[in-house]
């Protein structure tokens, strides 16, 4: 069973906007990926209660001259009702701010992404433990052609971060793409 409630607010010339939304959430047999230490062997199992509880904001700002402003939050505090564990890689915290710019032909956007720290499972052991938070940041670009064709091109970990989204597995440093973008 759950429940949640949001308010919403825009600006009267629309240019500013935002949300809020709390949010509570019960399971009963919740399934979920589980590392058992004594046969070091990952699966699947039934969580007999869990209860998550969060809230999530974002906000939206036309800036004027093509810029725009969005940023989103949410915490989020997922437990085993039986043992009050966290539950395994939900973080508590997440953000991402995104400016972003539109122009006749070009554009781009700057996102910064965080995630605070987590449940997670040691991969050599299989102990709980606690993942790290991270930051890291995309660039993108475009340049319209023509009526229906764009050129693109994206720096993803424009800053070489080493992070890990689950513990074992690492994420690619920085990496670059172009593209092309046909339309109607």
């Amino acid at each position: 069973s759950g429940y949640d409630l949001g308010l919403a607010w825009r600006s009267p010339d629309g240019r500013y906007s935002a949300e809020v939304t709390g949010y509570r959430l019960d399971v009963h047999d919740q399934i979920a990926f589980t590392f058992d230490p004594v046969t070091f062997a990952s699966r699947y199992a039934n969580i007999d209660r869990t209860r998550t509880l969060g809230v999530e904001v974002q906000a939206d700002a036309d800036l004027g001259s093509g810029f725009r402003l969005h940023g989103a939050y949410a915490y989020t505090d997922a437990r085993d009702r039986s043992t009050g564990a966290w539950l395994v890689r939900v973080p508590f915290n997440q953000a991402s701010a995104v400016l972003s710019w539109q122009g006749e032909k070009l554009g781009g956007a700057l996102t910064v992404r965080a995630e605070g720290k987590q449940a997670d499972a040691d991969p050599d052991t299989f102990a709980r433990t606690v993942r790290r938070g991270f930051v890291t940041a995309d660039l993108a670009g475009s340049y319209r052609v023509r009526q229906g064709l764009e050129l693109t091109a994206r720096v993803e970990n424009l800053f070489d971060k080493r992070y890990q989204q689950i513990l074992g597995y690492g994420e690619p440093g920085i990496a670059g793409y172009v593209g092309v973008r046909f339309s109607d």
